[in-house]
């Protein structure tokens, strides 16, 4: 018996926690080879903005990500994000933040949370969460924020630093 096709990614969004440097958000678009990388605009919202902005903010950057790209001879496509944050490089960038993406599958909404590996993220499908498409932006973006929100675990700063640490991390 032939087993169906897993549905395609449609659209995607990638959000980055960092706690109260803020949220980093971008789209992202399949190359004509297949891969699915980082596209502007790359967007921050304070800390403060968060609750209020993020759902639509990714819902607008949702429409940019439905297009395909020239496949890159370079792989600098998140400079401007970790540049936007102020970071000298990806790792600097990454290792103090919560990573979560908003992919368009099948007409619905999924949400999947990232773990981080040392190198990057990759996605934790067991926590993964979907969504509705009708579904309310309070219920989409409370959702969200609770799966980004379970990536950080708050400790006692010793050395200084931002006092959070990856959950991932132990």
């Amino acid at each position: 018996m032939k087993m169906p096709a897993p549905a395609m990614i449609e659209r995607s969004v990638c959000l980055y926690d960092r706690g109260p440097d803020g949220l980093y958000i971008h789209p992202s678009a399949f190359t004509q080879m297949g891969v699915l990388v980082a596209i502007p605009p790359f967007v921050r919202l304070v800390a403060e903005e968060k609750t209020e902005k993020v759902w639509n903010t990714v819902t607008e950057l949702l429409q940019l990500s439905g297009r395909r790209i020239p496949h890159p001879d370079r792989w600098d496509q998140l400079d401007p994000l970790f540049h936007l944050a102020g970071c000298k490089n990806w790792r600097a960038f990454a290792r103090s933040a919560s990573f979560c993406t908003v992919d368009v599958v099948g007409g619905r909404y999924v949400l999947t949370p990232g773990v981080w590996d040392g190198k990057g993220y990759a996605g934790d499908q067991a926590r993964a969460v979907e969504l509705a498409m009708g579904e309310s932006h309070a219920v989409c973006a409370e959702a969200l924020l609770r799966l980004l929100a379970s990536g950080f675990t708050k400790v006692q700063s010793q050395a200084g630093g931002d006092g959070i640490r990856r959950s991932s991390r132990k």
